[in-house]
């Protein structure tokens, strides 16, 4: 997976950010392999999706430059999705997405900060309409619900801020 995703945001109190983003991601999968000894049809999937992110995130103080940083997170968009089974199929994708993940921000300077996030407590829904291979009727419709919580390594993130004003009081 490939993701981009720049963010704004603004001080609505000394400690409460609220901000949007725009983001891209790409994803690209295959699977395949053997079940009985028999060959199973090998499949792959590619999607490229654009995301609206608005986000909330509140500073609790640590130390004079060291801040606890939970976020909220939601992310809304989407894109197409490509399919290669035994045919090639093409569709659209929908994806809505919304996290609560922790942080640390710790300020290098009154402007500048580095932040980290691990962890999340997540609900995802994702809905692909896909057009057939040739000789179907209609249309596929994929759903993909989750709701979890994830302290993997996917979940780690490591950022550079800068801030138009001094850091949360």
């Amino acid at each position: 997976m490939l993701a981009l995703r720049p963010q704004i945001g603004l001080f609505v109190t000394e400690s409460l950010l609220l901000g949007i983003g725009i983001g891209y991601e790409y994803h690209y999968g295959k699977s395949g392999g053997f079940i009985d000894g028999v060959s199973d049809f090998p499949s792959s999937r590619k999607s490229n999706s654009f995301l609206f992110n608005p986000y909330l995130q509140k500073f609790y103080k640590i130390t004079d430059n060291l801040f606890f940083s939970p976020s909220l997170n939601m992310l809304i968009g989407g894109g197409n999705v490509e399919r290669k089974e035994t045919e090639n199929t093409d569709g659209d994708i929908f994806e809505f997405r919304v996290s609560i993940s922790p942080g640390l921000t710790y300020f290098v300077s009154e402007k500048w900060a580095v932040s980290t996030t691990i962890g999340q407590v997540f609900y995802n829904r994702s809905r692909e309409d896909v057009a057939p291979a040739s000789g179907n009727i209609g249309e596929w419709e994929f759903i993909s619900k989750e709701l979890g919580f994830d302290l993997s390594f996917n979940t780690f993130s490591l950022g550079i801020q800068y801030y138009l004003r001094n850091n949360p009081e």
